[in-house]
């Protein structure tokens, strides 16, 4: 299929300026081929590659004092990024055709919901549901009596739903283990990184918001509830009983000790060690976090 740079524009519900070209790919600012399209988040940014710029080209430029005369096509975005993203998904990202792998096990009481993809060797437990279009990929574990609901993404080696790490001790000082009688709820279009760990509540359910994405290497533990629309970034750790309000986002390596509760919008920086409540809106970083400007 012929792509225009006007099909692009139309989509995207904004204005084509210059001509109209064919669109065959994508590229970046520092790597600029023709007939593609690309984007820039300030329009000066343009003049380090002025001798590079093919007329046979298109981009998505901030609102700014642009003039008209740019020498190749272009689209005005109040958020150049977000738009550059939905083109490219929508236009250049090939449609999969959902497949379950024969190398897959999937438990006879398992409930597999339409267009679902499940990867070779993963492990998919009694009792689990599973709902439309979602993507379980290679070697990931879903244990008994999760839920994974409607257009989520589960990457490679990610384990959900096993025991999560408790212990009493008795009067001499052994450790005795708490049984974990919940499970995992994971709700629509949630995204779950390569070789992250979400363990089962004790009683009650672990729960993951609608639409909550989680970078690889985190580590969610047992009754954790949070929100929708939360960023899990790279390698954090949330303990036991955490509560996350909608919109939040916790940095790469972030540490929440158990019980916390994370207000919406709140912002834990990298490296935060998180020991106490964090209000909605608040930015906080350090050891112990401390709230930022």
């Amino acid at each position: 299929m012929t792509i225009l740079a006007s099909d692009i524009a139309q989509y995207l519900k904004k204005t084509l300026h210059g001509k109209d070209i064919i669109i065959n790919n994508v590229c970046s600012l520092k790597k600029i081929s023709r007939n593609a399209l690309f984007f820039v988040k300030k329009v000066e940014l343009l003049d380090q590659y002025k001798e590079q710029l093919p007329n046979e080209v298109s981009v998505i430029i901030p609102k700014a004092n642009t003039d008209e005369k740019l020498g190749f096509s272009y689209i005005i975005s109040d958020n150049p990024r977000l738009d550059f993203a939905k083109a490219t998904k929508y236009f250049f990202v090939p449609t999969q055709e959902a497949k379950i792998s024969p190398y897959a096990i999937i438990s006879p009481t398992a409930i597999i919901g339409e267009n679902v993809s499940i990867g070779p060797f993963s492990i998919i437990g009694d009792d689990v549901k599973i709902g439309d279009n979602t993507v379980i990929r290679n070697n990931v574990y879903i244990h008994d009596k999760t839920t994974i609901g409607n257009n989520c993404i589960i990457k490679g080696f990610s384990i959900i739903g096993e025991e999560g790490f408790g212990f009493d001790f008795e009067p001499d000082g052994t450790p005795l283990r708490l049984p974990h009688l919940g499970s995992v709820t994971i709700e629509d279009n949630v995204e779950v990184g390569n070789f992250c760990t979400i363990c089962r509540g004790t009683i009650d359910s672990t729960v993951i918001g609608q639409s909550t994405k989680i970078d690889d290497h985190c580590h969610i533990a047992h009754n954790v509830q949070i929100g929708k629309n939360v960023i899990i970034t790279a390698c954090a750790e949330v303990s036991g009983s955490v509560e996350i309000g909608d919109q939040g986002w916790i940095g790469p390596n972030a540490s929440i000790l158990n019980g916390i509760k994370i207000g919406t919008k709140a912002l834990m920086g990298i490296g935060a060690v998180v020991v106490r409540d964090v209000e909605a809106n608040k930015h906080v970083l350090g050891n112990p976090a401390q709230k930022i400007n």
